[in-house]
Formats: C-alpha cells, sequence, structure tokens
C-alpha cells in the first residue's frame, strides 16, 4: 500500500562546515504538493570541534563560551 508522501523540506547535516553532507533531514508530508525546500546546511561543529550554538539547542544544552588567545 503506497503511502503518498512527498517531500516539503530538505536540509543536509554537515560535521563541520569544511565537511561533506553525511546525513540528511526531511519533512515529508502525506498527500501534498509544493515545491521542495532546501534550507541551509546544519552544522554540528565548529573549526575548534565545539558543538555549534544550533546544535547546543537542539540538545539543550549551553554553548561552550570561546577560549581567549
Amino acid at each position: 500500500m503506497p503511502l503518498k508522501l512527498a517531500p516539503l523540506r530538505l536540509r543536509l547535516v554537515h560535521d563541520t562546515a569544511q565537511s561533506g553532507g553525511g546525513m540528511f533531514m526531511v519533512e515529508l508530508a502525506k498527500g501534498r504538493r509544493g515545491d521542495l525546500i532546501v534550507d541551509p546546511p546544519f552544522i554540528v561543529r565548529d573549526a575548534e570541534g565545539r558543538y555549534t550554538a544550533e546544535m547546543c539547542k537542539v540538545m539543550g544544552i549551553e554553548p561552550a563560551e570561546e577560549k581567549e588567545g
């Protein structure tokens, strides 16, 4: 039995801004039609290896403070 799901939004997940996308997130809707929206990439870690602010928000943790010089 086909589910007739249509993709609405697509977002690639990158470990860092320099790495390629290793996963993706997709929003599906049943019985809807429309254009596919491709969102900017979701970056998990910054150049220093810390979680990005967006990743911290998803995980429900406080972002690590940046070290000074």
